[in-house]
């Protein structure tokens, strides 16, 4: 048996290992487990990664939050102001003259903007209403104005996102866009992929929607011979049949989004939102949000059933439809929508004056919770055509408070004060 160098003659009993030794060994394991993982800590081969700035800003004694999430190509995010009885989605955000600014739109109080001024640690919110509406408020039109504080609730939060192009053989273009929320806390974290992300990592999801994409039908549109368009009028996206046909094609290009971020986030619950879109051809593509409501002490999702009592749904009808009604006035280039009465002077009772499918409306199941209160959310088409969006509206808890569920309740208070 040869001789073994004394250096790594660990058994030896009075030698130690030298401690780089020790050093290179364990990077070596730490480098195998790492090669070993499942899950792979980038996004697939095509994809440029990239971490959206997310931002959160509260004032407890007005009910006020607003948190957004921005980038170079977007905004989404939710603010709810509850003494001045404002709300909506995010959808823009940027500099400013005097800082930087918030726009409201796609569900709530529609085409409201927001100023934003740094004051030392604090912002200062301030907004205008709209001359048309400025009925609404007492005083007039004078700017309402907030001092507001970072909310601490999103330290351990963060976005991961990746863009993906492609042009597959067939000339058909792919374009994707993926955002995800997730936490430094791996007990979040995996509360994430649960319910999120269908059980994936944002890495493994990534992967599954650009597979799923590139093996999705060919859409193919015949361009009629006779149309009358000339090659300088056709959609960028054409082939020919060959080379002697006259016969054109449209290959429509593929476009995803599907976009994650936080509508609200406390202590103890996360609501969020994932935004889809596709477009693969047609007057316009499809799009649908989809809520989740986390309870971030348990790791478990809150059901509709948690919250509510058994016939929860029978009740809310009209205030929802009441709430409606009064959020119309805000409404941005909304024509009839932005009054509060019909041609004949009399208070509007029937929301088809307003653009609906229906008189009335009905609770969604899709719900999210916030300090305010309870919102739904309702998709384009489910209430009015596509062209006015889609909505959300917001309940109070004191006018919710015959409708949820006892044990929703701990000492009089919401789920540890949301």
């Amino acid at each position: 048996m040869s001789k073994v160098h004394s250096k790594f003659n660990f058994a030896s009993k009075n030698e130690k290992p030298d401690s780089l030794l020790i050093f290179c060994l364990y990077a070596c394991f730490v480098i195998f487990l790492t090669a070993c993982s499942s899950d792979s800590q980038s996004f697939p081969e095509g994809f440029v990664q990239f971490y959206p700035k997310l931002e959160a800003w509260e004032n407890r004694d007005e009910g006020f939050t607003l948190i957004c999430v921005s980038s170079a190509d977007g905004a989404q995010g939710f603010l709810e102001w509850e003494a001045n009885g404002i709300y909506g989605r995010i959808v823009e955000a940027g500099a400013s003259k005097d800082g930087r600014f918030y726009s409201i739109g796609d569900g709530g109080m529609n085409g409201l903007a927001l100023e934003a001024k740094k004051n030392g640690k604090s912002l200062e919110i301030s907004y205008e209403p709209m001359l048309q509406n400025a009925y609404v408020f007492q005083g007039g039109s004078n700017k309402h104005k907030i001092s507001v504080d970072r909310s601490k609730a999103i330290e351990d939060l963060r976005l991961l996102a990746g863009l993906f192009e492609e042009t597959q053989e067939s000339g058909r273009k792919i374009s994707m866009r993926l955002q995800y929320l997730v936490s430094r806390k791996a007990f979040e974290e995996k509360a994430f992929d649960d319910f999120l992300r269908r059980g994936n990592s944002p890495y493994k999801m990534a992967e599954f929607r650009r597979m799923r994409l590139e093996a999705s039908p060919l859409a193919k549109y015949e361009l009629p011979e006779d149309s009358g368009n000339s090659d300088s009028e056709l959609p960028k996206d054409f082939s020919k049949e060959d080379s002697s046909s006259r016969v054109q094609y449209w290959l429509p290009p593929i476009e995803y989004y599907e976009i994650q971020y936080p509508i609200y986030i406390s202590e103890n619950i996360i609501s969020v939102a994932t935004q889809y879109y596709l477009f693969n051809g047609g007057a316009h593509g499809s799009a649908s949000t989809d809520l989740d409501i986390i309870d971030r002490k348990t790791g478990r999702r809150l059901e509709v059933g948690d919250i509510f009592l058994e016939d929860w749904r029978s009740g809310l009808g009209p205030k929802l439809k009441a709430e409606l009604l009064r959020q119309s006035r805000y409404w941005k280039d909304s024509g009839s929508s932005a009054k509060v009465q019909n041609e004949k002077n009399s208070s509007i009772e029937d929301l088809r004056e307003l653009g609906f499918f229906e008189s009335d409306i009905y609770p969604s199941d899709k719900i999210f919770l916030c300090k305010t209160g309870i919102g739904f959310e309702y998709d384009r088409y489910e209430l009015a055509p596509w062209y006015m969006g889609e909505f959300i509206i917001l309940l109070p808890w004191d006018e919710l408070k015959p409708f949820l569920n006892p044990a929703f309740f701990a000492d009089g208070q919401i789920l540890g004060s949301i």
